[in-house]
């Protein structure tokens, strides 16, 4: 019977591109061979690796920090969450003058435009692991002159402390 063994070792080089080391050894003839192959990550995993995002939404520009690794799902933006801020600020009136809680808010986008569109009250809620990442972007995002809350929210235990007119969630 013939086989052939592959060995694949992975190389992240901390640039813009990972290196794949393939070696092979066979059975016929004892043949070895190997091959060093470059390739770059897909976009979406690129997008998650890198410590900052900037988004644009109407004429203004947010730089929201990520943190994958330590954060997981909680520490990168979304195209769920930059849908719904678009979302917000084409329809300001669904959050002007309104009590707001943001479920699972992760980096807190669509709660930083509601901070823009003159929303009453903010609550931006998520795991306690995720707030301080959810906590620095409000802070360099975020119109100042509204009120955020930031609390951490675990669904299978904690209430909601008031009740609320909107509801932000993806």
């Amino acid at each position: 019977m013939n086989w052939l063994s592959l060995l694949l070792f992975y190389i992240d080089i901390r640039t813009n591109f990972n290196l794949l080391l393939v070696y092979g050894m066979s059975d016929m003839g004892r043949e070895h061979c190997s091959a060093l192959v470059p390739y770059a990550k897909p976009t979406i995993l690129r997008e998650f690796s890198t410590d900052h995002r900037t988004v644009t939404i109407g004429e203004r520009t947010f730089r929201l920090r990520q943190n994958w690794q330590q954060n997981g799902v909680a520490g990168v933006i979304w195209d769920s969450g930059i849908v719904l801020a678009r979302y917000i600020s084409e329809h300001p009136e669904l959050v002007a003058n309104r009590t707001v809680l943001e479920l699972g808010a992760g980096l807190g986008l669509p709660s930083i435009l509601s901070s823009y569109h003159n929303a009453k009250i903010i609550h931006a809620t998520d795991r306690i692991s995720a707030i301080s990442l959810l906590e620095e972007n409000i802070r360099r995002n975020a119109n100042n002159d509204c009120d955020i809350e930031i609390f951490a929210f675990d669904w299978n235990v904690d209430k909601l402390p008031q009740k609320y007119q909107d509801v932000l969630s993806r």
